[in-house]
């Protein structure tokens, strides 16, 4: 038993401990045992807790870990393991020779009961004999039909004896699959055929991992390589503890251009910075007039693929010899929070927190005590935005349904809407698998409910473009597999040499990357091109791309662009009348009228309810035809799944309509 202060680790504490009573008690430890015969600190690193954040949130349950399990089967020298950081499974068993059940611990556990999104898996095997066939059934999992029919599949890699790491692959066998509605029961199946070696190890998991160790040795690179570089401020900083006392860290980055003169600091903020004991000397430096562009990720655990696509951004701002770098932070200042949820990120939760939250829709008042890594971005953002300096504010995501690389932004007026898009038109013309057709910056998805009746009001992207006013608001997504379409994107124009540059593969459609199939499956390197592209139309945004694609595109420059994007709104402005006829018209042509029926994935619920969204598809003028797959939505069922594709390619196939209030897009769509 472990006992800080009065409060035993191993009972239920009443609240969290307020702001107000932080101490540093003295800790006091009995034996006890941890895993691999850890002492009490090493534990604490192994769970990536800082003490100072454990007596802070004192909760009760974070030594108890239900995703981390290590299984050994004496009989045949397999071990079975996902005691790390990231890890998810609750049981493995062992059915017959070489066969193995496993099962996904469900987002919560152990603080909530509810089985909510048992969807991540990320475990190891070790100790099977040299070429043996593997066969593993996943029996707990969310429905996963739709992916699984894409063709989406589990990630491998593998680590030799010797040290030497495999690159993650998506597993070469077939993916078996199957979902029974009526229990709501999903499994998976695949086999694999081990290594030449007992003593490797191969992970598996449900996308390409990203834990919460990596995102902090991410900043420790960027930290060191920024130090390294002349004329370039950077400052690491906590800017809060999450429930079970991991580092919500933040990076503020740029060059020293614009310091304030004075060396005036930015101001402590209640309940934030807890390392800095109220000195505001370990606050970063003040700019003047420098533009401020805020980035986060990972608010949901499970969507690795946001902090792929955050890396390729990183890893550019990194670069001393890209000459996108020196103008990006000679431009703006970067604040950079990589982790917006500690706890789900180390325990392998899928989109929620320790308490059973969706972050993501806690923008609008986020409580300190029980949402403090929400409540400490909103804060920040606040204060930047008083300042006057807030650029842009972008939140990486993956998407489970909507294909493609996108965006959603926010519905404006005037001027601000086509300044609004002009940022999703420019990404259209720096990244190969960015697709127009597919963002959305309706009114509607500012406000459209969630299937557990929470709004969109509530996300980052809404509440903060409310809050601040600023225009670029955006949630930058990339889907768990692949997409639709490929953009059509001019090459690469060297401004000071007057001269073309050469494409990386992930953006050169003749790369063996796209030889296969038009549009491929991610893998990393698609993702931090993405983060590559967003880099570089931030510089076009503001006209000082020194590499720039518009020169040799129809628009020639930004302002060919920004026209583009004027003159489709102004046009949606004034034919919608004549737009809806035609919508109408075609669809009495062919009449779609889908029912789409969700099936509760609560504990216990077997019950159907019906989609808000099963409207007739001429009731939905104001969104795109793709709009019932919105945000995480519920799968449906397979019949309504099977008949809601055909609809949507028959639709896209006869009648190719487009609307403009949901797409910026003109050249770009192939």
């Amino acid at each position: 038993m472990i006992t800080t202060s009065n409060s035993t680790f191993d009972e239920e504490p009443d609240t969290i401990s307020s702001f107000e009573e932080q101490k540093q008690p003295e800790t006091s430890i009995e034996e006890a045992k941890y895993p691999g015969d850890m002492s009490y600190d090493e534990y604490l690193s192994h769970l990536g807790i800082c003490q100072e954040g454990l007596q802070l949130r004192k909760h009760s349950k974070w030594s108890e870990n239900p995703q981390q399990i290590h299984e050994v089967f004496e009989d045949c020298g397999i071990t079975i393991s996902s005691r790390f950081d990231s890890g998810n499974l609750y049981k493995a068993e062992k059915v017959k020779d070489d066969c193995f059940d496993l099962y996904i611990s469900a987002d919560g556990k152990p603080y909530t009961s509810e089985l909510s999104y048992l969807c991540w898996f990320y475990f190891s095997v070790t100790g099977a004999e040299a070429s043996t066939v593997l066969t593993f059934t996943i029996r707990n999992m969310k429905n996963q039909t739709k992916l699984c029919t894409d063709g989406m599949k589990p990630f491998f890699r593998t680590k030799s004896e010797d040290g030497s790491v495999t690159p993650w692959k998506r597993i070469p066998s077939k993916l078996d699959f199957n979902y029974e509605e009526e229990e709501d029961k999903f499994t998976v199946e695949w086999t694999f055929l081990t290594s030449k070696s007992p003593s490797d190890v191969t992970y598996f998991a449900y996308m390409i991992p990203y834990s919460f160790k990596e995102i902090t040795e991410k900043l420790d690179q960027l930290e060191e390589k920024m130090s390294e570089r002349e004329n370039i401020y950077f400052h690491r900083e906590c800017l809060t503890y999450s429930l079970e006392g991991r580092k919500q860290e933040m990076v503020t980055v740029s060059s020293k251009e614009r310091i304030d003169i004075n060396e005036d600091r930015e101001p402590l903020i209640e309940h934030l910075f807890p390392e800095h004991q109220g000195d505001m000397t370990k606050r970063p430096l003040k700019f003047t007039d420098k533009k401020i562009i805020f980035i986060s990720s990972r608010v949901h655990p499970g969507e690795t693929g946001a902090s792929h696509m955050f890396n390729g951004f990183l890893d550019l701002l990194m670069d001393k010899e890209n000459p996108h770098s020196a103008s990006l932070l000679n431009n703006f200042v970067f604040k950079i929070v990589p982790a917006l949820n500690p706890d789900g990120i180390y325990r392998g939760y899928y989109r929620l927190d320790t308490l059973g939250q969706n972050l993501n829709r806690e923008y609008l008042e986020p409580d300190p005590l029980v949402c403090p890594t929400t409540h400490s971005v909103k804060s920040i953002l606040k204060q930047i935005s008083d300042t006057g300096n807030l650029f842009m504010y972008v939140d990486f995501h993956a998407h489970a349904s909507k294909k493609g690389v996108f965006c959603f932004g926010n519905a404006l007026k005037g001027d601000d809407q086509v300044e609004n898009v002009l940022f999703a038109q420019l990404m259209s013309l720096n990244c190969l698998n960015f697709d127009m057709t597919e963002c959305n910056f309706s009114d509607k998805i500012m406000k459209k409910l969630d299937k557990k009746g929470q709004s969109r009001e509530g996300t980052g992207r809404v509440a903060i473009y409310k809050d601040t006013g600023c225009k670029h608001c955006y949630t930058l997504e990339c889907n768990f597999y692949t997409g639709k379409r490929l953009s059509i994107i001019p090459p690469k124009f060297n401004k000071e040499l007057a001269q073309k540059e050469p494409e990386s593969d992930a953006s050169n459609p003749t790369s063996s990357l796209y030889k296969k199939c038009m549009c491929p499956p991610y893998g990393i390197e698609i993702l931090e091109d993405v983060g590559v592209a967003f880099a570089m139309s931030i510089l076009d945004l503001i006209d000082d791309n020194p590499i720039s694609r518009l020169p040799l595109s129809r628009f020639r420059d930004i302002d060919g662009v920004r026209e583009n994007v004027s003159s489709t709104l102004k046009k949606k402005k004034a034919g919608r009348k004549r737009f809806v006829r035609k919508k109408k018209a075609s669809m009495k042509k062919a009449p779609m009228k889908v029912k789409i029926t969700k099936k509760s994935k609560s504990a216990g619920a077997g019950a159907e309810e019906e989609s808000k969204d099963s409207s007739t598809f001429e009731d939905k003028e104001n969104e795109p035809l793709s709009e019932l797959e919105e945000e995480d939505p519920e799968e449906l069922s397979t019949e309504a799944r099977i008949t809601f594709k055909v609809t949507i390619e028959k639709k896209n196939e006869k009648e190719n309509l487009s609307d403009p209030e949901v797409m910026g897009g003109v050249e770009n769509s192939s």
